[in-house]
């Protein structure tokens, strides 16, 4: 089955969760989250990721539209994380809303990938280390090559059927090969910014 035909019964079982008459009752062990990441470290865990299909998702839990399209993210990462695609998720609420709002939302989609935490501090530098292109608005999602290289980036809702065929066309390529030394030892390349953010090209 297509993943367009599946996203309207998915997207209907996920809204974005608020707590009720008080504290949410999941914690932050009962769900895949990982470290809050600045962009520096976000780099970090993009390039450890090379050699694999990236997608890289911003999003909110209050934001109708990231609510409206993360089952399409849970449902590709479980049919295709096998062939290679990695799902690097990014949650942009701030810290005192997570335990109320991100986490349960995690939760009530059957997450299975991790989801990193946007450090707090100030967002328009958060946002222009990402992509000196963005203005910060949500969803924001990014599809990177086994090369390393973003090959599309999308401002708004994914059309769920052009998206899947992307990500099918980007796994059917080959990782390129690492340089090697005389001494047959990987050539570590030097790490460079952009000052168009680190997926702003």
């Amino acid at each position: 089955m297509m993943l367009g035909s599946m996203l309207g019964s998915l997207t209907a079982a996920v809204t974005p969760v608020r707590a009720q008459g008080g504290a949410a009752q999941t914690t932050a062990a009962t769900v895949p989250l990982a470290e809050v990441v600045d962009v520096p470290h976000l780099d970090k865990v993009i390039k450890a990721a090379q050699g694999k299909v990236v997608l890289v998702n911003f999003w909110a839990a209050w934001n109708e539209p990231s609510a409206a399209q993360y089952p399409a993210f849970v449902f590709l990462y479980d049919r295709y994380h096998a062939k290679g695609l990695e799902v690097i998720s990014v949650a942009t609420d701030p810290t005192a809303e997570r335990e109320a709002h991100v986490i349960p939302f995690i939760q009530n989609s059957n997450t299975k990938f991790p989801t990193y935490l946007k450090a707090d501090g100030d967002a328009a530098a958060f946002v222009h280390g990402v992509d000196a292109t963005w203005t910060g608005t949500l969803p924001r999602t990014y599809l990177i090559g086994r090369d390393g290289k973003v090959r599309q980036m999308y401002a708004s809702r994914i059309n769920a059927v052009k998206f899947e065929a992307t990500i099918q066309r980007l796994l059917k390529e080959e990782a390129p090969k690492p340089k090697l030394d005389k001494n047959g030892r990987v050539v570590e390349t030097p790490p460079t910014r952009s000052p168009r953010g680190i997926l702003g090209g």
